[in-house]
């Protein structure tokens, strides 16, 4: 696994994404996602968690609804606030909600409960949603754009060509070009 991630992390096709000034969004929504998991982690603060001193998740106060006070936790607000900006930066930001809902079932020892998980998901999801709702009113709808020549099985044959160039980049990065 280790040659692997660093065949991936220092492979010159993979430059791309920070080399450009176009590329700085992609980066910088990377880091406000990562921001927001790290502070999630902290608010969460599990037995298990690599976060020294935090507090557990037993030690949260539980409100008459069932739900957990952690909107009250500073880091919980600021993993809001990373998630809101990561969202807004780069679309790949908008699995982060399955990422929290994913870290908090397979990795709370006091819960595994979907129900809860679910729970501590939902204001990422309702940031997912926003933006979603934002998208389609100023672009018309939540696509990137039509199909290449109006035709869904050229666009198709067009991303396994465009794959077929990468994994050859891949494997023989020669002549590669700002284009």
């Amino acid at each position: 696994s280790l040659l692997t991630a660093l065949l991936f992390a220092l492979h010159p096709v993979h430059v791309e994404a920070i080399a450009p000034m176009s590329g700085v969004t992609d980066t910088l929504g990377m880091v406000f996602l990562l921001f927001s998991f790290f502070h999630y982690i902290k608010a969460v603060g599990y037995e298990g968690s690599l976060i020294v001193g935090q507090p557990s998740s037993r030690n949260l106060k539980q409100n008459s609804s069932g739900w957990f006070d952690l909107v009250s936790l500073p880091d919980y607000r600021r993993s809001l606030l990373f998630a809101f900006w990561a969202v807004f930066i780069n679309e790949l930001a908008l699995s982060l909600p399955i990422l929290f809902f994913f870290y908090d079932y397979f990795f709370s020892r006091s819960t595994r409960s979907l129900r809860f998980s679910f729970r501590r998901a939902v204001p990422f999801l309702f940031i997912v949603l926003f933006y979603v709702w934002i998208k389609s009113i100023v672009l018309g709808g939540i696509g990137r754009g039509r199909y290449l020549g109006g035709s869904f099985y050229l666009t198709m044959m067009l991303m396994l060509k465009a794959w077929a160039k990468y994994l050859w980049l891949l494997f023989f990065p020669f002549a590669l070009t700002h284009n």
